[in-house]
This record gives structure tokens, C-alpha cells and sequence, in this order.
């Protein structure tokens, strides 16, 4: 009987989304971020602060967000997002049990005896329910993404279940607006949501743990503690961190599994796997993770960094490969 209540514990523990060794990641995440900040000035500012200050930093919690002035209201940012994403192909779509669209797609043959007027009236109603459920997906996503974003707190599953599997690049989308990287720095939103949702495609649903929901979950966790955890206001006061590593850094945190396989490294090298093969058996997932989304980045269409001096994109691109190599924690 005393076993009881300790069995019922690890089983409730067993059950969380994530787990101690989650929380060690995103804290290791977290401070090989600061330690790479501080490391690619420390040719030009010599007083910095020493690496080893950050960790007890990243375990601080309790200092304010340092926030941007909005230049966008929630309410229109939700409302540019859900437009842009309904405008980005498609892909791996979430089996449905049951949905309007589902119910609708047989709709040709519960009418086929139906009035032609009647039909059109069925159909007509049919649409206006299926918009009406639409904007309640998005005022749902709306309040969610609000509340996450001075929060410790994120649902993935939630998100992905209100964004039509979309919760890495609704996610990112609100971030890099509400923290003013989209008009700091003139970057082009279509170009961002098409290069993102490419991205977020290469999350596989058939990976049970490496998959879009972890990577939104991650780059939440990277800005939480950036905020809430004062890394930002740490870092600030070094001379080396400003807007463009913190959006280096949610890059990074984004695309850090990117085209993951759900195989360790160990694996990919043991069985000869072309990716091991082409990365010298060193740090092979995360060279491909971090190599693959730069693809990405250099297509015309998905560049939304175009804009960057040469200097601002080169300190961007180095932070966000050391970041993404820094997570291969074997």
C-alpha cells in the first residue's frame, strides 16, 4: 500500500510532455547561447563578462521582460498571420476524426436528391459555419500566442491542434513581429512565412518526439528565457548582444532539428548513413539540421534576410551553426 502513492507519482511523472532531461536541454540551450555571444565579440570587446556568470543567469528567474514598443496590436498581427498561412502550400496534413470539412466532403451525396435552391442554401450555410469555426480557431490562437508570449508557459499540442498543425510558424510569425525584428530590420513577411513553413514541413509528424511541436516548444523556452529569465539584460550590458543575436538565436532555436530523422548520431555512424559519411561522423544530425535550413534560406523565394548587410547576416549565420552544433549533447 505504501508502494502505492510512489507508483502512482512516477507514473503521473512518466506521463509530462517533457521531462527532466527536456529541462536540462533547454537550460544547456540557454547558456551555450550566452557563451556564444560573448565568445564572437571577444576579439573587439575585451572587458567582458566571463562565460562562467551566465549559468547562474539562465537559472535567475523573476526579472521583467525587457520589451520592444509595439509597433502592431496583437489583434492585427493575428489577423496578417492567419492570412498569410492560409496563402503557404500545405503539408502533412493532421488526420482529422471528425470536422467540417470531413462532413462537407460528402455533401454531394446527402443532396443528390435535394432541390437545387435547397442545395444552394445547405452549401451556403455550410461555408458560414465552416468560417464561423475558422475565426474561432484564430481567436483561440490569438489568446494563446498573447498569453505565451510573457510566459513561461506554451501548449504546443494546443497550438498545433488550433493552427492546423501549424504551431512553429504561427509561433515565429508573432515573435519576430511583436519583438520588432520585421521592422527593425526591413525584413521581407512573405518571404519569412514561406521560408518558416518550409521549415516547419521538415518536421516530420511520423517523429514521435523531433517534430514541430518540439521545435516551437524550444524556441518558446529560447524566449522565455531570454525575457523572464534575464539572459537579454545580462548579456546587454557586454555590448555584444542586441536584436540581431536574439533573433539569431530564435533562428537557431527554430530550425534545431530541422529534417531530423528520429536516429541518434551514434546510429547514423554505426550503420555508414550518407549524412555521416558527408559530415565526417562529427556531430552528423546537427550539421544537417543547421546546413539544410541555410538551403532553404538561399532560395530566392524563402530569403527573408536578403536585406542584411553582409557583416549583420555572417554574425547571424555564426551564432545560429555554434548554437545548433551546441545541442549535440552526447
Amino acid at each position: 500500500q505504501q508502494q502505492q502513492p510512489q507508483q502512482q507519482q512516477q507514473q503521473q511523472e512518466s506521463d509530462l510532455s517533457f521531462s527532466a532531461k527536456d529541462l536540462q536541454f533547454l537550460q544547456v540551450f540557454a547558456i551555450k547561447a550566452a557563451s556564444a555571444v560573448v565568445h564572437s565579440v571577444a576579439s573587439t570587446e575585451p572587458t567582458l563578462l566571463r562565460e562562467e556568470s551566465f549559468e547562474g543567469q539562465v537559472r535567475h528567474i523573476g526579472s521583467d521582460f525587457a520589451l520592444r514598443p509595439r509597433t502592431t496590436s496583437y489583434e492585427s498581427c493575428a489577423s496578417t498571420t492567419t492570412d498569410q498561412l492560409a496563402e503557404m502550400p500545405e503539408c502533412a496534413p493532421r488526420q482529422r476524426t471528425s470536422s467540417c470539412e470531413s462532413c462537407a466532403s460528402g455533401s454531394g451525396e446527402m443532396f443528390a436528391e435535394v432541390p437545387t435552391e435547397m442545395k444552394r442554401v445547405a452549401s451556403h450555410s455550410s461555408q458560414r459555419r465552416r468560417g464561423c469555426f475558422a475565426s474561432v480557431r484564430a481567436s483561440n490562437q490569438l489568446d494563446l500566442l498573447s498569453q505565451a508570449f510573457g510566459s513561461w508557459h506554451l501548449d504546443v499540442l494546443e497550438l498545433a491542434e488550433i493552427s492546423d498543425n501549424k504551431p512553429l510558424s504561427s509561433l515565429f510569425d508573432v515573435l519576430f513581429r511583436e519583438l520588432g525584428f520585421v521592422d527593425t530590420f526591413a525584413l521581407d513577411h512573405k518571404a519569412m512565412m514561406r521560408f518558416v513553413r518550409s521549415i516547419e514541413c521538415g518536421y516530420h509528424d511520423s517523429n514521435t518526439y523531433h517534430n514541430r511541436m518540439h521545435a516551437a516548444s524550444v524556441m518558446h523556452s529560447m524566449h522565455a528565457l531570454f525575457g523572464l529569465g534575464g539572459i537579454a539584460s545580462a548579456l546587454e550590458p557586454s555590448g555584444g548582444f542586441g536584436d540581431l543575436e536574439r533573433m539569431a538565436c530564435l533562428l537557431a532555436a527554430a530550425v534545431h532539428d530541422y529534417d531530423h530523422l528520429g536516429l541518434t548520431n551514434g546510429f547514423l555512424v554505426n550503420t555508414g548513413h550518407e549524412r555521416a559519411v558527408l559530415y565526417n561522423d562529427q556531430h552528423v544530425n546537427e550539421h544537417h539540421h543547421v546546413a539544410a535550413a541555410f538551403r532553404e534560406l538561399t532560395r530566392s523565394e524563402n530569403n527573408f534576410l536578403a536585406g542584411l548587410p553582409r557583416s549583420s547576416f555572417g554574425r547571424l549565420r555564426s551564432l545560429a551553426i555554434d548554437l545548433v552544433l551546441s545541442t549535440d549533447m552526447a
